[in-house]
């Protein structure tokens, strides 16, 4: 077996050397440009997707609204219903669901209250049957 030669050993070094500063150079070359903090931010001029305001159904608001819309007026009274959602974690106690008719809409009237990390809260509510027995939240607020 022969020895390599102090010539190979020269030769193959350089040839390493200039190649990694052939990549170097061209590395650098990408990153000339730099960054700055006016390229990080995002082009809030397209829309996509837009999502229309209203409640979602993993809401409080929409669990809420399912209960009040399925329950028998008569459970609803002082010692109340309870709900749960799963998503939030959030629970309460529906209570004194009274309902009402305002020109023809089927409506119920109720306070609510809301048991989340953000603490204890009281709500006073409305949902009303919109068409083809679906029932939308009319108004929901926190009573301060």
């Amino acid at each position: 077996m022969a020895r390599p030669t102090q010539g190979s050993r020269n030769w193959r070094s350089r040839l390493f050397l200039l190649v990694g500063l052939g990549l170097a150079a061209s590395l650098a070359g990408c990153g000339s440009k730099g960054f700055s903090l006016e390229d990080a931010v995002p082009d809030m001029s397209v829309t996509t997707g837009s999502v229309p305001a209203g409640i979602t159904p993993d809401s409080d608001e929409w669990t809420i609204r399912n209960v009040v819309s399925s329950a028998l007026v008569s459970e609803g009274g002082e010692k109340g219903i309870g709900w749960a959602n799963v998503v939030s974690g959030s629970s309460g106690t529906i209570r004194n669901i009274r309902e009402s008719r305002a020109g023809g809409v089927l409506c119920r009237d109720f306070s609510a209250t809301r048991e989340s990390y953000e603490g204890v809260f009281l709500y006073e509510g409305q949902a009303c049957m919109a068409s083809a027995n679906l029932w939308s939240m009319n108004r929901f607020e926190r009573v301060e």
